[in-house]
């Protein structure tokens, strides 16, 4: 999600910061030079932004814009901008595509991955697969012993206490207006106002009344990372559903294989057989299918291969060994299966998915042979058996995303229209969906969603990210038709992408977008309505002026709760890191972009953009030299000191002041990994604490494991002594102090 937006007033400023913010993450994308061949401007065109007496060469953008060229060009291929929408469109969504393309999906790559692998380490500085399902066991195993302590006298333990975590002490604040990422939607039979929807973050949610309310399925064991749902067409009650989100996307959660109900979804139980107990292969569940007339056969795409079971799941055989993202039984042949890989090629079964061969979606005459192929998509056509592809161009190719079609389910291939709607993340948001009574009406989603009426032959635009929730939000991974769909009166359809849930009431009504600087009431509708799936890193909270919590998340921003109702307001855009509220005045709100990019609100609403970033005088944070996301803390003992860690240990202490002063409170550590001496980033600090009621005492963690502390704090020059333990084993670990 982008950057809040700013005034059109402080445009020159703005860009500066955007770039400064972006320009990092925009070069660790290499872009090929782009020929200016979009440089003359139209007849009649005007601009506030660009002099219609001069070429838009990309050239001449960049320097208007205070962007590099390479930085320029980046905006333009993640965005699927031309020179002309760039310097026609409005100045906020101009802003938006600027920040945005500063953070690709995924935002980050590497970074995003490390920063969440570190969150899961054991002291040993590893993840246990299966640490949360010991977890649960545990917790099961130290109630029923508590609870028998008082009949066995043996066992020298105290009564069980309430720890304030038992669900009855809790309520949920939400969000319920901002959504999160879905990667599959299911729709039951015979019941087109209910809808279950699986998120990445939150687990799955069901709603009766077509989006008007959600409410979680209950919790099904050691993860909420939901990638595919699928219903038994014969009876409802049976579902399927699995986990783990293999898309490449680096803050991906790691699955638990497959769970089943068969009560509606009242109670969920792990197939053993598809558990990561019975192979790595489970981690990772990208989709799964269900024969349509024979409910006890599914497939699952995994990111180690298809594996196909004939009885319900109890047994499964490992039928291809290729990476796959997506597979789909030919609705009016179920003998056929075709799934889509990662590198363009698909997987095709002609009997019943026993077996699979490879087959090639072919470059044309009129692809580059340079292309490298990705992520593939399927979608048949119900009414005739037709198999459609969305496929993904990876690299820095600005025409990513193509339609091709097959007759022969697979067999061969034939090139339909080059709609370019993956904006160079196919490998992340790519979704297609064929009207089931008309082979020739086709929705392909990517960044943006695009129609066709003519079998993938032409396309045009029918949402634009930037206008969300007016439109879809954007980056769309499912696309879904209500049960009762057809071919005259219903045709609602529902997508799941990183906003959370949306609906067209009647999918031939969405309109064509032709004008980048106008958002038309397209059509489209949110359904987060209580849907609370948003992902959050921190929060933060004060009970000062009525009281508020404040919070960091995943691609939504830094979100702002004003203590009433579920809904919650953006401050800032972006992915939110670390989260603070002054606890003496709560219109102080303090938060960050990623790398330690602070930034500060004084009105306890929208930011103002005169005095929006406030790391300008942090080196560790222009220089990308942080965590992906950073820690810092206001001082317990006085809010106008705030510390951040980076490569070195930052502090101001007129933090509330129009510009504030940073210095550096603690030097970079010593690199002692011997894993990666010359690495600095084993080096970089993790953790930050202060002691309340005593402002000199404070620790420091580091990613390397070492803790440092000091008492002097405040002095001019603290001093810092390093902890350690008797016996311990370096590196340990630490994540948070």
């Amino acid at each position: 999600m982008p950057f809040k937006l700013f005034t059109p007033t402080c445009r020159r400023r703005t860009f500066l910061l955007s770039a400064t913010v972006g320009l990092a993450a925009l070069h660790a994308f290499p872009v090929a030079a782009t020929p200016d061949i979009e440089a003359i401007v139209p007849t009649g065109t005007s601009s506030e932004r660009c002099d219609v007496h001069k070429d838009w060469t990309l050239n001449y953008i960049a320097n208007v814009l205070y962007l590099d060229v390479v930085a320029l060009a980046r905006v333009k291929l993640v965005r699927g901008l031309s020179n002309f929408d760039i310097c026609t469109m409005p100045e906020s969504r101009l802003q938006r595509a600027v920040a945005k393309a500063a953070e690709p999906k995924p935002d980050h790559p590497g970074e995003a991955a490390s920063f969440r692998e570190r969150q899961r380490w054991g002291g040993d500085g590893k993840v246990d697969p299966m640490g949360l399902s010991k977890a649960i066991a545990a917790r099961e195993a130290m109630m029923a012993t508590h609870s028998s302590a008082s009949q066995d006298t043996s066992k020298a333990l105290v009564a069980a206490q309430d720890a304030g975590v038992n669900s009855a002490a809790w309520t949920s604040i939400g969000p319920g207006n901002i959504g999160g990422r879905i990667r599959t939607l299911a729709t039951v039979p015979g019941s087109p106002l209910t809808l279950f929807a699986g998120s990445v973050g939150g687990g799955i949610w069901k709603t009766t009344d077509g989006g008007a309310s959600w409410n979680p399925v209950t919790s099904f064991g050691a993860t909420l990372s939901v990638s595919s749902i699928v219903i038994n067409p014969l009876d409802s009650s049976v579902m399927y559903a699995a986990t783990g989100e293999g898309f490449y996307n680096s803050d991906g959660i790691r699955g638990a294989g497959i769970y089943k109900t068969v009560n509606g979804g009242s109670s969920w139980f792990q197939l053993t057989a598809a558990s990561p107990s019975a192979s790595t292969d489970w981690y990772y569940v990208n989709r799964l299918t269900i024969h349509p007339t024979n409910p006890l056969i599914l497939l699952a795409a995994t990111h180690a291969g298809i594996h196909r079971t004939s009885n319900g799941g109890t047994s499964w055989i490992k039928v291809s060994s290729v990476r796959v993202l997506d597979v789909k039984f030919d609705p009016s042949d179920p003998t056929r299966a075709v799934a889509g890989r990662s590198d363009g090629n698909i997987e095709r079964s002609t009997d019943t998915g026993a077996t699979f061969s490879t087959m090639l979606v072919p470059a044309t005459a009129t692809d580059p042979a340079s292309l490298a192929w990705g992520r593939v998509e399927i979608a048949w056509a119900r009414s005739t058996g037709r198999l459609y592809a969305s496929v993904h161009t990876k690299g820095t190719n600005t025409q990513d995303g193509r339609i091709y079609s097959s007759a022969d389910a697979g067999a061969t291939w034939t090139a339909r229209g080059t709609p370019f709607h993956l904006a160079g993340q196919g490998w992340y948001a790519n979704a297609i969906w064929v009207d089931p009574s008309n082979e020739n009406l086709l929705l392909i989603g990517g960044l943006d969603n695009h129609r066709s009426s003519d079998g993938g032959l032409t396309f045009s635009k029918v949402s634009m990210w930037y206008c969300a929730p007016l439109h879809a939000h954007a980056d769309n991974h499912a696309i879904v038709a209500a049960s009762d769909f057809n071919n005259s009166t219903a045709r609602t359809v529902y997508w799941g992408n990183d906003g959370g849930v949306y609906k067209a009431a009647s999918v031939d009504f969405l309109q064509s977008q032709t004008d980048a600087n106008t958002c038309n009431a397209a059509g489209w509708t949110t359904l987060n309505n209580g849907l609370s799936v948003t992902q959050f890193y921190s929060v933060g909270a004060s009970s000062a002026n009525g009281g508020a919590v404040y919070g960091g998340t995943q691609d939504n921003g830094s979100l702002k709760w004003s203590c009433t109702g579920t809904d919650w307001t953006t401050v800032a855009g972006g992915d939110g890191g670390a989260s603070a509220v002054d606890p003496a005045d709560a219109n102080y709100l303090y938060g960050e972009y990623v790398f330690l990019r602070l930034h500060r609100s004084t009105n306890g609403t929208q930011a103002d953009p005169t005095a929006f970033f406030i790391y300008n005088g942090i080196a560790d944070a222009t220089n990308s030299e942080a965590n992906f996301i950073a820690p810092f803390t206001l001082d317990p003992n006085n809010s106008s000191r705030l510390y951040g860690g980076g490569k070195q240990l930052w502090v101001s202490n007129n933090v509330k002041a129009a510009t504030p002063v940073w210095a550096i409170a603690r030097a970079q550590a010593e690199n002692r990994n011997i894993n990666a001496t010359t690495n600095p980033y084993y080096t970089y600090i993790s953790a930050v604490a202060v002691v309340p009621g005593n402002a000199d005492i404070m620790y420091v963690g580091h990613n390397d494991g070492r803790v440092f502390k000091t008492i002097n704090a405040t002095a001019a020059t603290s001093t810092w002594t390093e902890l350690t333990c008797a016996g311990s084993v370096y590196p340990v670990y630490f994540r948070q102090v």
